[in-house]
C-alpha cells in the first residue's frame, strides 16, 4: 500500500490511471490489496495462487512430509531473533523446498532475465503461512476490472481455481492460455484494452 501512496505522490503519474500487477504468489498478494479499493483503474493476475491450501494439496504429502523437519527449525528458531531457517523457493522433485512439482524450476527460471538472478530462498515456516492465505473472499471486493490469465497447462496452483473466481466479482476478464510456466512468452498472452 505504501507504494500505491509513492506512485500517487508522483507527480509525473496519472494517480487515478494506477494499476495493480502480479504473477503467482503476488497475484494472491496483489488481490487481497486491490479489495475493498476504489482508486484502482485496473487489476492484472497471471497463474494466480488464490488458494494456498488447495496449491499446498496439489504439492503433494510427500512434499509437505519433508517440508516438515525444515519448518519446525523455523518455527523454534524465529521467536529468539536467530537467522531463519531457509528452504529453496523451487527445486526438483523430491528435493526438500516450498515448490517441487515436476517443471517449476524451469518455469521460475524462466522468469528471470538473461543474465539475472534470483534469492530462491524462503523461511521454511513462511510456506506454512502460505498454507492458510486464501484470496478467494478478499477478491469479491474488487471493484477496479480485473483480467486474469490462467494457463491451461498450469502445474503449481490448480486452473480450475483461476476459471472459478468468487461469485460477485465486478468487472471481469478471464483469460486461458496454452502455455505453462516456462518459457517465458515473447509477448503477453492477453492485455487489457487501452482505454484502461
Amino acid at each position: 500500500m505504501a507504494a500505491l501512496d509513492f506512485a500517487r505522490s508522483l507527480p509525473e503519474l496519472d494517480g487515478m490511471r494506477i494499476a495493480l500487477w502480479g504473477t503467482s504468489l503476488g497475484a494472491m498478494h496483489v488481490l487481497k490489496v486491490a479489495a475493498g479499493r476504489d482508486d484502482l483503474a485496473a487489476v492484472v493476475v497471471q497463474c494466480p495462487i488464490v488458494d494456498g491450501l488447495a496449491t499446498v494439496r496439489r504439492l503433494g504429502l510427500g512434499a509437505a512430509l519433508r517440508l516438515g523437519p525444515a519448518m519446525l527449525a523455523d518455527a523454534v528458531r524465529r521467536p529468539i531473533g536467530a537467522t531463519p531457517h531457509y528452504v529453496p523457493i523451487v527445486s526438483p522433485p523430491g528435493s526438500v523446498a516450498a515448490v517441487t512439482v515436476p517443471g517449476a524450476q524451469n518455469g521460475w527460471n524462466g522468469t528471470v532475465s538473461p543474465g539475472g538472478s534470483f534469492d530462491n530462498r524462503v523461511g521454511a515456516s513462511d510456506v506454512l503461512e502460505i498454507a492458510v492465505t486464501s484470496a478467494l473472499r478478499s477478491a469479491r471486493d474488487i471493484a477496479a476490472p480485473l483480467l486474469v490469465c490462467v494457463s491451461q497447462r498450469e502445474t503449481l496452483m490448480d486452473p480450475r481455481h483461476g476459471l472459478s473466481p468468487p461469485g460477485g466479482l465486478g468487472s471481469l476478464d478471464m483469460k486461458k492460455t496454452p502455455l505453462g510456466r516456462a518459457p517465458r512468452p515473447a509477448r503477453p498472452a492477453a492485455r487489457l484494452h487501452p482505454h484502461y
